[in-house]
């Protein structure tokens, strides 16, 4: 039984999330196990630069934030958004229900198929073992275009006011 996971027996033949209570994210890691000699040995490299896909298939709870690594330090070509031709205006916000969700709860969302037409570079390809491949959507990605827009439009409201006031 793995002190990390009490009361439940690990996959010993899959990748496996470890962690401990009170000890940082930072030091979470992903680690893979082999058998190896008729005994289940893990496969670890340390400090290396390997990442590893995450698929939940059900629900994410979590007592915290959720973090999308956006330091400076990161990144290159750096340039400010400016929506002139408003794709977002062309995408199709709808209600929805899984097929697989017994409880038949609703969801709002995207379809990926018709997003990508806007935003391809927001879609991603999961293969799956029933379908070819399912589409999703990097839904944090479209948070910066938002806020984009919603300061272009209050731009514009700002602008109409001035003139208004002028006016009068």
């Amino acid at each position: 039984m793995s002190g990390n996971y009490p009361g439940i027996q690990p996959n010993n033949t899959a990748y496996i999330k470890q962690f401990s209570y009170g000890v940082p994210s930072n030091l979470w890691y992903l680690k893979t196990y082999a058998n190896i000699n008729n005994g289940i040995k893990p496969v670890i490299t340390p400090n290396t630069n390997i990442s590893k896909d995450l698929y939940i298939p059900g629900n994410l709870y979590i007592d915290g934030n959720i973090y999308k690594p956006s330091d400076s330090v990161l990144k290159q070509n750096i340039t400010k958004l400016n929506i002139e031709t408003c794709k977002l205006m062309n995408l199709n916000p709808v209600s929805f229900e899984f097929i697989d969700d017994i409880d038949n709860t609703t969801h709002y969302g995207f379809v990926a198929d018709e997003f990508e037409n806007e935003y391809p570079e927001l879609v991603n390809i999961k293969p799956d073992k029933t379908y070819s491949s399912i589409k999703g959507i990097d839904y944090l990605e479209l948070v910066p275009l938002l806020v984009c827009k919603i300061q272009q439009m209050q731009k514009e409201i700002d602008d109409l006011k001035n003139k208004f006031e002028t006016n009068i």
